[in-house]
């Protein structure tokens, strides 16, 4: 059987897929690391933006300073649901307890109450995790709906976002490759430590016939000129 040829792009010029095509998959929020690329949402920068003065609106409530009669007004008038028209009782009493809660935690727990804050509002169930990359400086925060995006599909977003992957040149060419410089095909992103496994099964076909050929540094030649 014919085999499969590939051979590494050097590391330091491999590109990632995610800052290829330069769209965020739908609903993710990256946010906390200011060193690195963030993305928001719409509803991330309602929720940010009121989510600190929702309680002192909340508690005037009944008094001479309300500026809203009730809670279903302020939680409608302040974070409006974007999945429906309104919210139910059920989840006016929720976003008491978030905004409440918020007020007087640490910020390393502001994830637990911007998760279900988002959940409300965009009606998809919301996670939270840092994704880290090789140093300790390589982290982000990120927000994203569980229900759209699989622990599988994060681990692979992690692996984009921080390019910890590898990039390799598949022989697409008739001709058989005597030297990886002949290698000569299309551009795939490995995301484990084993690119074999991952462009055999991209090609259907046998570990046994993939040949793969590592970038392993560069050689250094002298060069003359006449005198």
């Amino acid at each position: 059987m014919k085999k499969t040829y590939a051979r590494q792009i050097a590391p330091e010029h491999q590109e990632s897929p995610l800052f290829l095509s330069d769209e965020f998959p739908d609903g993710l929020i990256l946010a906390g690391n200011r060193h690195y690329r963030s993305h928001s949402t719409d509803e991330y920068e309602i929720l940010i933006a009121h989510i600190g003065e929702a309680f002192g609106d909340l508690e005037d409530i009944g008094t001479d300073n309300q500026w809203y009669k009730n809670a279903t007004e302020l939680f409608h008038a302040m974070f409006t649901p974007t999945h429906k028209e309104r919210y139910s009782t059920k989840e006016i009493a929720e976003w008491k307890e978030i905004i409440i809660g918020y007020n007087s935690c640490r910020a390393a727990d502001e994830y637990k109450y911007f998760c279900p804050a988002l959940s409300l509002m965009t009606g998809n169930k919301y996670g939270y995790m840092t994704i880290r990359g090789y140093s300790q400086g390589d982290w982000q925060e990120v927000y994203y709906p569980k229900n759209l995006y699989s622990s599988e599909f994060m681990r692979c977003f992690e692996t984009e976002y921080f390019n910890m992957g590898s990039e390799w040149i598949v022989h697409a060419e008739e001709y058989e490759p005597e030297e990886p410089e002949d290698i000569r095909g299309y551009a795939i992103y490995c995301y484990t430590y084993e690119p074999v496994k991952e462009i055999a099964k991209s090609k259907g076909v046998d570990i046994e016939d993939v040949v793969v050929y590592i970038h392993d540094g560069y050689t250094k030649h002298d060069k003359y000129r006449l005198a």
